[in-house]
């Protein structure tokens, strides 16, 4: 049975679709995760330093108030304090892990809606239009779920969504070359 081109160009643009959100939540949650690492790591090395440059100022050793090159210890622990106080607050706003687990998680939807998009593909051909325009437009109505699903401080990342469809778009001509 011949699927008319229009159904298998649609079919074959909703798994390209679905393979770059896919690629874009993932990307996106390995970045929000980096970045929550980094950003604790900074909290954490610069709270020791601010309670180590305090502990010098106090007791005296390693150059007693003039410590850090004729500074006062009291006022590189009180800069290294801002900075940690300022990386802490920045990180709590952005509540980078909670958008971490929130991009996998979508990721992970997206994945599963293009399995199902690579199973009606190896189907479509012995679908009739009308099956294979009906499956489309479920999965198409899945894809939209997803997206609303959302939250808009995820934000967008262009950059990572422009990469994430030219890898898309390279898989899957790859993969499905005669559907292009």
């Amino acid at each position: 049975m011949k699927t008319d081109d229009r159904i298998r160009q649609r079919a074959w643009l909703g798994l390209l679709d679905t393979d770059r959100e896919t690629l874009y939540l993932s990307s996106l949650a390995n970045k929000m995760r980096r970045t929550h690492r980094f950003t604790s790591t900074i909290v954490a090395v610069g709270s020791t330093a601010a309670f180590a440059s305090f502990v010098v100022g106090v007791s005296g050793v390693g150059g007693g108030p003039q410590a850090g090159g004729g500074l006062p210890s009291g006022v590189i622990g009180s800069a290294i304090s801002l900075l940690v106080a300022v990386v802490a607050i920045w990180s709590m706003i952005s509540d980078f892990s909670r958008k971490a687990v929130i991009a996998a998680s979508l990721a992970e939807e997206c994945s599963e809606l293009a399995s199902s998009w690579r199973r009606l593909w190896i189907k479509l051909s012995s679908l009739g239009d009308d099956e294979a325009l009906k499956r489309i437009e479920d999965l198409e109505r899945a894809d939209r779920e997803i997206t609303k699903s959302v939250p808009h401080d995820l934000g967008i990342n262009h950059r990572l969504n422009r990469k994430s469809a030219t890898q898309a778009y390279q898989n899957i001509q790859h993969e499905y070359p005669a559907a292009a």
